[in-house]
């Protein structure tokens, strides 16, 4: 790799390590929660893991990427049929829009 290649990359490592984790208050569950960023690779396997259905592509994003305030996994993978089972298709585009989309999802639901 070129030195020049060399250089783009860290910066394109560093871009992605500098980012801010996405916060969202859960009203219906009365729970703050924090969302990692979500890699092209977290992208990827959340679609291959869903067979492309919406719906499972949503709880695989909060499998991978939801935390609480220290940085701890929410959910596992033994928590998918409860999670598929149990919330509302409104909370899930809530967290959806605010893990994907990064915007505040009170001005996401606005527009």
């Amino acid at each position: 790799m070129s030195e020049k290649n060399k250089e783009l990359m860290d910066r394109i490592k560093g871009h992605f390590s500098d980012l801010e984790r996405t916060h969202l208050y859960v009203e219906e569950w009365d729970q703050d929660i924090y969302m990692a960023p979500i890699s092209m690779r977290d992208r990827q396997t959340m679609q291959q893991r869903s067979k492309d259905s919406p719906m499972q592509i949503a709880i695989y994003g909060l499998i991978l990427s939801a935390e609480n305030e220290k940085g701890d996994k929410l959910f596992g993978l033994d928590d998918k049929v409860a999670l598929m089972n149990n919330m509302t298709y409104e909370t899930v585009e809530k967290i959806m829009t605010a893990m994907l989309v990064k915007t505040d999802p009170e001005q996401a639901e606005k527009n």
